[in-house]
């Protein structure tokens, strides 16, 4: 079943296989001009991006078949920029919504 954590967007929570067990895996579904807020990991993130596209903090842009890897202590946020939502599978071991900003 799909949850919504914030507004504009879903997530649909599953089990990793044994490489990954105790990992939080999961589809993440942003609609067109939503935000998924700034946050941390206390841990690796790994994002496969399925369809739309979307922006991070430093102006990348992803898309389809763009994977996205982050080690912990990185802190990020994106915005979907596609007229078509944005859609990422998504494995961590934590996330931190209370990390800082970097200074701009």
């Amino acid at each position: 079943p799909w949850h919504q954590p914030f507004p504009g967007m879903q997530f649909a929570i599953f089990r990793g296989g044994p490489a990954h067990a105790g990992a939080d895996c999961g589809l993440l579904r942003v609609a067109p001009g939503a935000a998924f807020p700034w946050h941390g990991h206390t841990s690796e993130e790994t994002s496969l991006f399925l369809a739309g596209a979307g922006r991070d903090h430093t102006g990348t842009l992803y898309v389809a078949g763009d994977e996205l890897a982050l080690p912990a202590g990185s802190a990020h946020e994106f915005r979907t920029v596609s007229d078509e939502p944005l859609i990422v599978a998504v494995r961590h071991r934590g996330v931190d919504f209370a990390a800082r900003r970097p200074a701009p």
